[in-house]
């Protein structure tokens, strides 16, 4: 059970240093649940394009959502 929890805020640990590296906005958030996967969504509007990475392992999900520009 430790090791899940280290693991757990270890993934937080990291993701919340990639978001200031892309500029986006991080969520962590608890789930009603166990749930384990990965989710990657790319959406283009005219004037960017919105990325976003979720990942959920077992109660926790971990989501970062960015945009990048076009053109």
């Amino acid at each position: 059970m430790i090791n899940l929890l280290l693991g757990l805020i270890t993934l937080s640990i990291l993701t919340y240093i990639l978001t200031y590296i892309v500029r986006g906005e991080l969520t962590i958030s608890p789930l009603i649940g166990i749930m384990v996967g990965a989710l990657h969504s790319r959406s283009d509007y005219e004037d960017a394009t919105e990325h976003t990475v979720q990942v959920c392992v077992f109660i926790i999900a971990i989501t970062l959502v960015w945009e990048t520009p076009n053109g």
